[in-house]
């Protein structure tokens, strides 16, 4: 087995093992994130790469809340890493990064 594979295979089992220790309290937080309106269509509009100004309308319009406050809730979640970020010149996208799945 290569190196590479070894590691991904400790990971995995790391990863396992953490949601099998902490699988309630994960739960309870996907659920309380999710059902915050802003947060919840941002991590459902962001499944694939999406620009910034089209996701903060995207989710501003849905959530019936301001742009400002989207962007707020992005930092939050890239902050958390819930969201990824991509710098492309001078367009940032973002993705979730499945943290809540």
């Amino acid at each position: 087995m290569a190196n590479d594979e070894l590691v991904l295979e400790r990971l995995d089992r790391l990863i396992a093992l953490y949601e099998l220790v902490n699988g309630d309290q994960l739960m309870v937080a996907r659920e309380l994130a999710l059902a915050e309106p802003v947060t919840g269509f941002l991590i459902k509009e962001a499944e694939e790469w999406t620009t910034a100004g089209a996701l903060k309308s995207s989710v501003a319009t849905k959530a019936g809340t301001s742009e400002k406050t989207v962007q707020r809730r992005i930092q939050e979640l890239v902050g958390k890493k819930a969201l990824l970020a991509r710098k492309d010149g001078t367009n940032i996208s973002y993705k979730s990064s499945g943290l809540y799945e």
